[in-house]
């Protein structure tokens, strides 16, 4: 019970690519040699990773819609706002943006940035962030009412996903696996961004060499003084994975992180619940079962990826079906989404 009576807020990251300004800061930096090497990943700067479909809208109202207990939204971006966001809005739904510079304070030099990874890392540096957050991409998005306790019960943390094995080849060279993704991007024509090598990574730095909580992509909720203690006793870590402008092989994921140091403690549980479905259009083979699947009445939390490969008709359905869930309010009120 003592979970109904903490203060929770909800963290977002986003940024407009299309903007002239970004472009022309990503595209010196891209120019900049000392930026982009061989552990670089493709995928890191590909100009897809920062379309902007307005996934962001529907992820902020969904939030306010369906999370009503969420007490603040922090929206980390670069010196940006999206479009509909004007200040009665920002009010309305109590959301507060946060700029680089906030989080990155004391580290200017890893500035700007294009990677999500070095921003994620810095995140529970905001200021003012509650004890506890969840942690939202701009494309997750709340389709249905939760709870507090979906993410936070009796002090612990929950988290969707389950344990796999490590993989053998996840300690070998970093060379040879970057050489590798870049022949298989080549030959398939698909970015590869080696999410699950970053999670072993992640995995391993809390103390587990032989398995990894492989998670999908939903909200993930995060004990702040977790990842803020351990930064404290390994600066060179958090300084190491701030480092890098795109995405880089070296690097590790933060709420993989958070989720192992968790585990290590014992201080967590698995979702009960399959509550969440990631459409992908980068993956057409999977796009209509996973179209199905976001109507289960069980499914909360949608994830909505490479948008701009859909068709007409596919992109008209999406957005029909994010409109009505998350600003039509005849579908379901706030008082639908309580505490719990």
């Amino acid at each position: 019970m003592q979970d109904l009576h903490i203060d929770i807020d909800a963290v977002v990251t986003w940024v407009d690519g299309t903007s002239d300004g970004h472009e022309q800061c990503y595209t010196r930096a891209l120019a900049d040699g000392k930026n982009v090497s061989i552990k670089t990943l493709p995928s890191g700067y590909s100009q897809a990773r920062y379309k902007n479909n307005n996934e962001i809208e529907y992820c902020l109202r969904g939030i306010r819609k369906y999370m009503p207990w969420i007490r603040h939204v922090f929206l980390v971006t670069d010196q940006q706002a999206p479009r509909f966001l004007n200040k009665t809005e920002r009010d309305a739904l109590r959301i507060t943006m946060v700029d680089h510079r906030d989080i990155f304070r004391g580290f200017d030099w890893a500035l700007p940035t294009f990677n999500s990874r070095s921003i994620e890392t810095a995140l529970h540096r905001i200021p003012g962030i509650a004890e506890r957050y969840v942690y939202f991409n701009d494309d997750f998005i709340p389709v249905a009412p939760s709870c507090i306790s979906d993410f936070f019960t009796s002090g612990k943390v929950v988290l969707r996903g389950k344990w796999e094995p490590q993989k053998k080849h996840a300690g070998n060279s970093l060379l040879m696996t970057a050489l590798a993704l870049r022949l298989l991007s080549a030959v398939t024509k698909k970015d590869r961004s080696a999410h699950l090598l970053a999670q072993m990574k992640a995995a391993r730095l809390a103390g587990f060499h032989e398995a990894y909580i492989h998670y999908p992509h939903a909200p993930h909720p995060i004990r702040t003084e977790t990842l803020r203690e351990f930064f404290r006793k390994n600066p060179e870590l958090f300084q190491s994975n701030i480092k890098y402008k795109f995405r880089n092989l070296s690097q590790f994921v933060s709420h993989p992180l958070a989720h192992h140091l968790e585990a290590a403690t014992g201080n967590y549980v698995f979702s009960e619940t399959e509550d969440h479905v990631t459409i992908n259009f980068g993956k057409p083979e999977e796009v209509e079962s996973a179209m199905v699947s976001m109507h289960n009445p069980r499914v909360k939390f949608i994830c909505v990826q490479s948008l701009e490969l859909a068709s007409d008709l596919h992109q008209r359905q999406i957005h029909r079906f994010l409109r009505d869930r998350t600003m039509d309010r005849s579908l379901h009120s706030e008082s639908d989404a309580t505490r719990c």
